[in-house]
């Protein structure tokens, strides 16, 4: 008895299409969710404050707030794409497994992310509480940037590397997007060492849209 090895270029238009298309909304999600708000990190008590009591202010944190919501849910139906297909390669399983494990906490990290980013503008804008007192301002301010730059970003290279790393040994997708994926896993982990993971955002753009390209055309099997 033989068992049929699925290619990338045999399965359906749809399902790439989705994958693909989801890989661009990721990067478009993220980057907007970061690029939507920036709570000032080392302001005065004073300057928090009026920085949380501007009406735009908190509608920004919730825009942030929804578009990494929508993130996190695209990079889980991208990771999942990227599962099935090399769990039918003819490589390690066990990558599958990890990679799999890997984009679960990011997807986990990322809604967590998201709720800390818009539990005051929330709480404000729609529940019609007050603005919180400095000391639970600068708390969650604290507590978000804590977040992004080192649990999200650290489960997202960690994504990013096992992924990559499934795709080269099964062959599955291009090689060139194995080897990008790698070498920004890489340059991320570096930069949340040195506490400035989120300023490596970019590079996790830049690999959702290389991972876009290679799922909608696909190395020949």
């Amino acid at each position: 008895m033989t068992t049929e090895i699925v290619s990338p270029r045999q399965t359906t238009a749809a399902a790439r299409g989705i994958a693909s298309g989801a890989s661009i909304l990721f990067a478009v999600a993220l980057f907007a969710s970061v690029a939507s708000v920036g709570v000032p990190s080392d302001a005065t008590d004073a300057e928090l404050l009026a920085w949380w009591q501007d009406s735009g202010n908190q509608t920004a944190t919730l825009v942030s707030m929804f578009c990494a919501i929508t993130a996190a849910i695209s990079f889980a139906a991208v990771a999942n794409h990227l599962r099935t297909l090399v769990s039918v390669g003819s490589g390690p399983h066990h990558l599958a497994r990890f990679a799999h494990v890997m984009a679960t906490a990011y997807t986990v990290t990322l809604l967590v992310t998201a709720a800390v980013r818009g539990v005051i503008g929330y709480q404000v804008k729609v529940a019609g509480e007050p603005v919180p007192d400095v000391s639970v301002l600068r708390y969650s301010t604290s507590l978000g940037y804590t977040l992004l730059d080192n649990v999200t970003m650290t489960t997202l290279a960690l994504s990013i590397f096992t992924l990559s790393l499934a795709i080269l040994k099964t062959g599955v997708l291009s090689r060139w997007v194995a080897i990008g994926g790698i070498a920004c896993a890489v340059i991320i982990t570096a930069a949340i060492t040195a506490t400035v993971g989120a300023f490596a955002i970019p590079l996790a753009l830049l690999w959702a849209v290389g991972t876009a390209i290679a799922v909608w055309r696909p190395a020949a099997a």
